[in-house]
């Protein structure tokens, strides 16, 4: 383990501060050095690449506010493929959480996997991420290739004393072909599927001039986000809808768009029409 590294704040009208421990175990990584401008004979493991996992301590034990929260983190750093001596090829696959364990993929450092709060050193609370990797989106003359990252999959435990049991919930994240949202499946408590809903989100594109987020339509149904369960009069929450125009006649091509946007809610007062807060978009 790393010497720890620790910062005080002083808290206005408080006997005493508040102060933030962070400990680095397990050892820090170093990648084989991945820079073409670098001679070849010269180049070695000299990447860093971080530690794995840190530990965040926030309060002292005589804190009148109550006891200190501990917060351990647990990230990627991109190590599986690494080069070895003698040509040889890193594995690296994470710890498990939940379960189950991923490959430390090279298109991840810095992605975080896994954060745990801890109460009187027991788990408290926690949140489990699985990352979204896109095929490759480029490819140089030395074989280095390009990717998008997000993160698919989220679910988080809290433990509840009052039933003595965890609460898990989850969120899924679809991305398209540019790496942005095309859909958010948020399950709620999973052990009560009728709280999922879906967001689904459509976008008006200039992709002239890489205008690539720009949503034109953001739907929201209950139930998940299977392709068989599309909007209806029995489960549509909320259907926003924004004109949007492509002006291509001035030097800068951009979306232009409309003051005022189409919401479709559920209830008796179906569809409203609201002005744009935003005037900047305006043509």
């Amino acid at each position: 383990m790393w010497s720890p590294a620790s910062t005080t704040t002083v808290r206005p009208n408080c006997p005493l501060s508040l102060t933030t421990r962070f400990d680095y175990l397990g050892g820090g990584a170093w990648h084989y050095d991945e820079n073409l401008l670098a001679d070849s004979k010269y180049r070695t493991w000299s990447q860093w690449r971080g530690y794995g996992t840190v530990t965040t301590t926030k309060g002292q034990a005589q804190d009148a506010s109550g006891p200190p929260t501990v917060t351990q983190t647990l990230y990627a750093r991109g190590m599986d493929g690494d080069t070895l001596p003698n040509k040889g090829i890193r594995s690296a696959p994470m710890p498990k959480s939940l379960g189950a364990q991923i490959s430390d993929s090279k298109q991840l450092p810095g992605f975080t996997r896994e954060s745990l709060t801890y109460l009187d050193g027991k788990v408290i609370a926690g949140t489990v991420n699985d990352p979204w990797i896109s095929d490759p989106t480029g490819t140089n003359a030395a074989g280095i290739q390009s990717f998008l990252t997000g993160t698919a999959t989220a679910r988080s435990l809290t433990w509840l004393a009052a039933s003595n049991q965890w609460r898990t919930t989850g969120k899924t994240t679809t991305f398209d072909g540019q790496g942005i949202a095309s859909s958010v499946e948020d399950d709620g408590d999973l052990a009560d599927p009728t709280q999922a809903t879906c967001t689904r989100y459509f976008y008006a594109r200039n992709t002239g001039a890489w205008m690539l987020n720009y949503a034109q339509q953001t739907q929201k149904i209950s139930g998940t986000c299977v392709k068989s369960n599309q909007a209806g009069s029995t489960n549509i929450i909320s259907d926003v809808t924004a004109a949007m125009t492509i002006r291509t006649t001035v030097s800068h091509p951009r979306l232009a768009r409309s003051p005022r946007s189409t919401v479709w809610t559920a209830g008796p007062r179906a569809v409203r029409a609201i002005p744009d807060p935003d005037r900047r978009h305006q043509p």
